[in-house]
């Protein structure tokens, strides 16, 4: 099997630095999106340490109103999805009527 070396910092589990080379990505394009998801995540973290929480309560705020928004609309959707079905059955039904009086 094979045999692992860690040290423990900040109650975290960290590989050696030779298996953080063992296992290193050597793929350009993987490498490129690794650097890029590295980057996201630490303007993720830099964001919620500088944020306040009356900050964080608004940006929360904010989220809820859009996904209300988004709720909102997807009701809207149905209803109209719903009222086009009626009347395209109203139209059938009428069409059926006509042909049936000829």
């Amino acid at each position: 099997g094979e045999n692992w070396s860690f040290s423990i910092s900040h109650l975290q589990i960290l590989p050696s630095q030779a298996d953080l080379e063992k296992y290193r990505t050597n793929d350009p394009a993987l490498i490129a999106e690794e650097e890029e998801l590295k980057k996201y995540s630490v303007e993720a973290d830099i964001v919620e340490e500088s944020t306040s929480d009356s900050e964080m309560e608004r940006i929360q705020q904010q989220k809820d109103s859009v996904l209300e928004e988004i709720h909102v609309m997807e009701v809207r959707e149905e209803q109209r999805d719903k009222a086009n079905q009626e009347r395209e059955e109203h139209y059938k039904e009428e069409a059926l009527a006509h042909e049936e009086q000829r």
